[in-house]
């Protein structure tokens, strides 16, 4: 599980540092800019779909975990939840699902900022075009 945790913590920073490259927008050619923005919002689209379906997996897996741990421990009903929460397996499953969730939420905001893209891109090119005394 510790190994499954820093992958997904690699795979975060990861995914950060590609998005960082991806959204640059170079101001000499927006031409292609507009032209990558549909290719940019289908390869995040895939990635979220896909992080999104691992999420509910581990939301599965999570609760399997809490049940083997439930058996395991012989406790009154009303402290389950105290020994849960302090059961070092299961918190480890819950980092994992914390961290599986904090893709999916970049990789949310990082669709939004695509969608967004191309007003920027028009933007940039109105101040050209004011610029020149075209507007």
């Amino acid at each position: 599980l510790e190994s499954m945790r820093d992958g997904l913590k690699d795979q975060l920073k990861s995914i950060k540092q590609q998005t960082e490259k991806d959204l640059e927008i170079d101001d000499i050619d927006l031409d292609r800019a507009v032209l990558d923005t549909p290719k940019l919002l289908n390869k995040y689209n895939v990635m979220f779909t896909d992080a999104t379906l691992d999420l509910k997996d581990l939301y599965a897996f999570k609760e399997k975990v809490k049940l083997e741990r439930w058996k395991y421990e012989k406790i009154l009903k009303g402290d389950i939840d105290k020994y849960l929460s302090a059961d070092d397996k299961l918190s480890l499953v819950n980092e994992i699902v914390s961290t599986q969730k904090a893709i999916c939420d970049f990789l949310e905001r990082t669709i939004k900022e695509i969608q967004s893209r191309n007003f920027h891109i028009k933007s940039a090119i109105d101040w050209r075009k004011f610029q020149n005394g075209m507007m």
